[in-house]
């Protein structure tokens, strides 16, 4: 088993509350070692060095496990997975949760299917569109008790992608950076208007780990209105 596996993402592990066995660490480990295969024909992430990728992808995207708003969804989309975070490893880490990885990239979507195969994660699947498009299909619009979403767009345009998967009662969660708190000042009448309340903040994990991410809590208390999502790109062109 890889040193940073071991080391660094046991420990940040057990801190959160979450399994932490060497079975479970090695599952880890195999999807780290296939991302980094694939990573050489397609470009998956930047990162690479074992340390910097366990720390800023499977201990970030574990950061919300624990949170009662997370905790309670039986069903949860992670919307932009990209490589799979935050959803995948948070859907190892809750084998009794359904888990959704929503990407509008075949290719990567293609690789998380080889990587469920591979470690037999049987409560994630995948599903290949764009939020707007996705968030007006049956099963999808407020279907979920949590989206998750990391560095995906800035906060206005984020809860347009997000929030209409979400049912009432639920959470949209997403990893934002420091800014989080400048973000949301110009995102409260776009989290209004579609169903949200105001947004809490809580920091995502110790500064010990320096991965200066924040978590944005937003819970949706109402039905988004049926013309949102706009239609396609026009959330990340014209912000509510």
């Amino acid at each position: 088993m890889d040193r940073a596996v071991r080391e660094l993402l046991g420990p940040a592990l057990s801190a959160l509350g979450a399994p932490c066995d060497d079975r479970l660490l090695e599952r880890f480990q195999r999807y780290m070692e296939i991302l980094l295969s694939w990573n050489r024909k397609m470009n998956i992430t930047a990162i690479r060095e074992p340390d910097s990728f366990v720390l800023r992808h499977f201990v970030d995207s574990a950061a919300c496990y624990g949170r009662p708003e997370l905790m309670r969804a039986r069903r949860v989309v992670d919307v932009g997975t990209g490589g799979g975070f935050p959803g995948l490893p948070l859907a190892m880490l809750m084998p009794d949760t359904e888990f959704t990885l929503m990407d509008s990239q075949g290719k990567r979507l293609r690789f998380l299917d080889g990587v469920i195969d591979a470690l037999g994660i049987g409560n994630a699947r995948t599903a290949l569109g764009r939020a707007e498009d996705l968030a007006r299909l049956d099963g999808f619009r407020e279907g979920f008790g949590a989206c998750v979403s990391r560095a995906l767009a800035g906060m206005s345009a984020l809860a347009e992608y997000c929030l209409p998967f979400v049912a009432v009662g639920g959470h949209m969660i997403a990893y934002k950076g420091d800014a989080a708190a400048a973000e949301l000042a110009g995102a409260a009448k776009a989290i209004r208007l579609l169903g949200g309340a105001p947004a809490r903040v809580a920091a995502a994990l110790p500064e010990t780990y320096g991965l200066g991410h924040t978590l944005v809590f937003v819970e949706k208390i109402q039905a988004t209105p049926l013309r949102y999502p706009r239609r396609a790109g026009t959330p990340a062109r014209a912000p509510l």
